[in-house]
């Protein structure tokens, strides 16, 4: 069964509003982020429910591959979700594939483990039939898609540097994979213990959406740290599109 995975934050649910907060109130904070995700507050990235509908509509899946913790992050999630038109049956507890989930159980979405990389998450969903409300499913991932560059292959990315992350999407078997329509482009799967590439038999297609300066891997590879506003101007941008805790209204 075909799968596209594909990051929560800023690629189907837009957190400006979050984003805006922390910037007007001195930065990230762990538990007002928690917060804002059981209160399903985020909004759509436009088009990304309608795409989500159709992958369903064609018999494929949608599994959300997310930093949110699975723990904790499972139920706002998905309210917040149904909240902006996607069926509750398109968001089971199985599609969701979130930090802390354990590779090494029959039911991953279910038990909580530790930390893992986002790709070792989808070479998991790849590499066994699972059993899915008493049915046996396999599933092969055919599209990942994410605002940034560590939602791929994190293994690779989040060990090297950005010169050679860059030659790496300008010359090899990775960067052919972004935007891909070529069924000659197989899936490929990077393995921390060898550090070496491994390709799958399967064809599969990244895409990369752009847009999220605030961070991520590639932002903090870059060093950006300005924008085109003064202070203030900035200020009041912000406060135009904006989510605040209950406690702090």
């Amino acid at each position: 069964m075909p799968v596209v995975f594909m990051d929560l934050d800023d690629t189907v649910l837009n957190n400006f509003k979050i984003q805006n907060y922390f910037a007007l109130n001195k930065g990230f904070e762990f538990d007002i982020f928690e917060e804002y995700i059981k209160d399903a507050a985020a909004d759509e990235v436009l088009g990304s429910i309608d795409f989500i509908k159709y992958v369903w509509s064609k018999g494929g899946v949608v599994m959300y591959n997310s930093n949110r913790l699975q723990k904790t992050s499972v139920e706002g999630s998905r309210l917040n979700l149904v909240k902006l038109r996607l069926e509750e049956k398109y968001a089971s507890d199985w599609v969701f594939w979130m930090r802390g989930v354990d590779l090494s159980s029959p039911m991953p979405w279910k038990n909580i483990k530790g930390k893992d990389n986002k790709e070792e998450r989808m070479e998991a969903v790849n590499s066994k039939e699972w059993e899915i409300d008493g049915v046996k499913a396999k599933f092969r991932t055919i599209m990942r898609i994410s605002d940034d560059i560590n939602d791929f292959n994190d293994n690779f990315t989040k060990t090297n540097t950005a010169p050679n992350i860059k030659a790496e999407v300008k010359d090899k078997a990775f960067g052919k994979l972004f935007a891909n329509t070529d069924l000659n482009n197989k899936s490929i799967y990077f393995n921390p213990k060898t550090k070496k590439w491994e390709n799958r038999p399967w064809s599969e297609s990244y895409i990369f959406i752009s847009g999220n300066a605030a961070y991520g891997g590639f932002i903090k590879q870059l060093g950006f740290r300005g924008h085109s506003y003064s202070a203030q101007e900035g200020f009041d941008k912000l406060s135009e599109y904006l989510w605040t805790p209950k406690a702090k209204n």
